[in-house]
């Protein structure tokens, strides 16, 4: 009998507030003392259906919120389900992102390593290009400096096409000085200035500047051709600078590039973190509404069973298997005056539609 009251007890509750009017699970409520006994009146048949056939309806939409409440907790499980693969898809992102951090570090690490050591390699060919040139200019130099003695002075004096004393004299002291430099013997430095300054008076002045010629040709002849293999030289040692120079430029665009993929990766994680967070946001809240449902089914479960135990305690009180407390102090007067009591209580219970 208890779960057969706590179950009308609930009908009761559940109706909504503000009803001046008794409900039927009220009036049943009322009249449960005398529903039942070893011999009962028409009026109390009558009811007992009435509250069978409450119980039948409130079993069948009892059954129908479960069922409905099952088909939430999977769908609910369902969703959570997702959110977890969610969650476990996006933390793999973000380990892959972190890979991919740490994968692009190392690769600007080693683009640099490569910049420095090709930017030393460029350093030392650039050295070498400098320190090329410099002997190429001095050689230049040289050679510009011995063709200068002969052209304009040596050949000018054995000419005689310097017409100022002043003139041929100055052009005297620059070739004597100039081979002197190129340490020859003691009789032609010594006969020198005067064999320069009369080219035309005998065979020993003439024989003097031929020697002096010779002398300075072998010179200017030697000075050329180191000339020309220092510029060939110049050019290679040029071309590698060059070559160098551009392998380090195009290692400097690598780590620029490789920097920026680097950044690209890093922006990739903090996105991929986020996601993470989003995702374990999501699934907190709907572990929360899945423990939430899990609990309405629980209740929708146990209000089922209640109203199952509901029914089988009605046919129990029925077959006279379970007495009720108050049929035991029901006194036979009372019997007699149940028509007046049942009458406008079956009445009023049939006018709800049950």
């Amino acid at each position: 009998m208890a779960t057969l009251t706590r179950v009308l007890g609930e009908l009761e509750s559940s109706q909504p507030k503000g009803h001046e009017a008794p409900t039927s699970a009220a009036m049943f409520l009322e009249a449960m003392p005398f529903l039942f006994g070893s011999d009962r009146h028409e009026y109390q048949e009558k009811m007992v259906g009435l509250l069978r056939g409450k119980l039948n309806k409130s079993q069948l939409l009892e059954a129908k919120n479960n069922a409905a409440m099952k088909a939430k907790v999977e769908a609910t499980k369902a969703e959570l389900e997702s959110h977890r693969q969610g969650l476990i898809v996006a933390q793999e992102s973000e380990q892959a992102a972190r890979d991919a951090v740490q994968e692009k570090a190392s690769v600007v690490t080693e683009k640099n390593a490569s910049v420095k050591e090709e930017k030393r390699i460029h350093l030392e060919t650039k050295a070498k290009t400098d320190e090329m040139e410099q002997e190429r200019e001095e050689l230049q130099k040289a050679r510009d400096e011995v063709k200068s003695v002969i052209d304009e002075h040596l050949d000018a004096l054995a000419k005689g096409a310097l017409e100022s004393e002043e003139a041929r004299d100055d052009a005297v002291k620059i070739v004597c000085a100039y081979v002197q430099k190129l340490a020859p013997s003691k009789a032609l430095l010594a006969s020198l200035p005067k064999s320069l300054l009369r080219p035309t008076q005998g065979p020993f002045s003439k024989y003097t500047i031929d020697e002096t010629s010779a002398l300075l040709s072998e010179k200017c002849t030697a000075l050329t051709a180191k000339l020309d293999a220092s510029t060939e030289s110049f050019r290679y040692v040029k071309a590698e600078s060059l070559g160098a120079w551009a392998i380090a430029d195009v290692a400097r665009e690598k780590v620029h590039l490789a920097t920026q993929e680097k950044a690209g990766a890093a922006a990739a994680l903090e996105s991929a973190i986020a996601e993470v967070e989003s995702m374990k946001a999501q699934v907190t809240e709907f572990e929360g509404r899945f423990n939430t449902v899990l609990s309405e089914q629980a209740i929708a479960e146990a209000r089922l069973r209640d109203t199952e135990s509901a029914l089988e305690e009605l046919e129990h009180l029925e077959d006279g298997d379970l007495e009720m407390p108050a049929a035991k102090r029901m006194k036979v007067a009372e019997k007699e005056n149940l028509v007046q009591v049942m009458s406008p209580t079956i009445c009023s219970v049939s006018e709800f539609a049950l």
